[in-house]
Parts: structure tokens; C-alpha cells; sequence
């Protein structure tokens, strides 16, 4: 079971969270939380659109996953996040809705 650990000391708002033989600094001059919700957003989409790509025996090249949020306020919850897909080669529009498809049925997006 994957685990994440946290450790914080002093005064500070940083904290390093370290998980399996990675760590890195959280808070303070490091990411926030809503930066890591994000990246694990992406990460996840990234993964399966290769994943899709790669299965399907299409040309991968580069590809580039972005994602943007919109926050009610500062410190609010989201109220979107939007997560587009870029190929260095126009996709098909059955690449686009599968593309799609696997983003929303993916583990962290479920999750959410």
C-alpha cells in the first residue's frame, strides 16, 4: 500500500513529504497542496494517454498534459479544473474522446 509522510519542524509552513526513496518540500518556499492535487491530476492523465498511444501502436512523440484550475477564492475549493492534451501531431477526433474517456475513468479523477 503506498504511503506518503509528511514531517514538519519549527515555526514554518514547510513540510517534506517523502514517499518510497522520493522527498520534496511542501508548503512554505515549496509546492502547495493544490499544486500536488494537480500534478497528481496530471500525472495520472499523462500516464494513460502514453499508455493509450503506446497500445495503439500511434505515433507518441511529444506529449504534453495541462492542467489549470479555477478556485472560487484564494484559499477556496476548486470550482474547475481543466486538463487539455497536447500531441506535436493533430489527433484523430476518435483519439480526442478516447483521450477524454480514459481521463475521466482514471484513479485520481474517480477519486475526486
Amino acid at each position: 500500500m503506498p504511503k506518503v509522510t509528511l514531517i514538519g519542524s519549527g515555526d514554518g509552513a514547510e513540510f517534506v513529504a517523502s514517499s518510497a526513496e522520493h522527498s520534496i518540500p511542501v508548503g512554505g518556499n515549496g509546492l502547495s497542496a493544490g499544486d500536488l492535487l494537480l500534478i497528481s491530476l496530471g500525472a495520472c492523465a499523462a500516464g494513460r494517454a502514453k499508455s493509450y498511444l503506446r497500445g495503439r501502436r500511434l505515433s507518441e512523440g511529444e506529449l504534453r498534459v495541462e492542467i489549470s484550475s479555477e478556485r472560487t477564492e484564494v484559499a477556496g475549493p476548486y470550482r474547475s479544473i481543466h486538463v487539455l492534451f497536447h500531441l506535436d501531431r493533430e489527433p484523430s477526433r476518435e483519439e480526442e474522446d478516447e483521450l477524454r474517456r480514459l481521463f475521466s475513468a482514471g484513479r485520481i479523477h474517480t477519486t475526486l
